[in-house]
């Protein structure tokens, strides 16, 4: 989501001189998220662990936030849900959030990095390869890390290693076009 509003960002204000895309969203990872805009009305809340596919995700999204919780712990098991919980107002914003970026890319201009994860559950990496065709700019470069999740700065995640190194070289190589724009 933070991509589609940087790209927003980059297009009505010309100071934004480059971006770097980590695991951008392009599409919905499941299209039953669209009836959200309905339902938000009447369901206030999603719990991602009811959805297999999305266990993974809520549990590592605990984990980014104390990286010390024993999720096989029963009293940490019972709060699962509650801790995990979304309110389904924002992921229909997030649903909405993904369509203007859509609309978006074919406008983005700038030099562009884009790191995606081949492990990724969150963001289809086949998506970001059509996100990245859709960029009109020659100066982009898409770098895919096979093992890598979608939380691509984690510090214990051994692509971290890989993730830094590539930002900074994408800044120091653009910091003098982007000083002349």
């Amino acid at each position: 989501m933070g991509c589609s509003l940087g790209a927003d960002l980059a297009i009505r204000h010309g100071q934004v001189k480059g971006m770097i895309m980590l695991a951008p969203a392009y599409a919905l990872p499941d299209n039953r998220i669209r009836i959200l805009g309905l339902l938000r009305h009447v369901m206030p809340w999603f719990n991602p662990l009811r959805m297999k596919r999305l266990r993974k995700l809520a549990s590592e999204r605990l984990l980014d936030f104390d990286p010390t919780i024993d999720l096989d712990d029963p009293a940490v098991q019972a709060k699962l849900p509650e801790m995990t919980r979304v309110p389904t107002g924002a992921i229909d914003e997030m649903r909405k959030t993904l369509d203007m970026g859509r609309k978006l890319w074919p406008q983005l201009d700038v030099p562009v990095l884009i790191i995606q994860g081949g492990d990724d559950i969150a963001v289809n990496p086949a998506d970001t390869q059509e996100l990245f065709d859709q960029l009109p700019n020659s100066d982009k470069e898409l770098l895919f890390l096979e093992a890598a999740s979608h939380e691509l700065m984690r510090p214990f995640d051994p692509n971290h290693k890989t993730v830094w190194p590539a930002v900074y070289d994408f800044i120091r190589s653009h910091a003098g076009q982007f000083a002349n724009r």
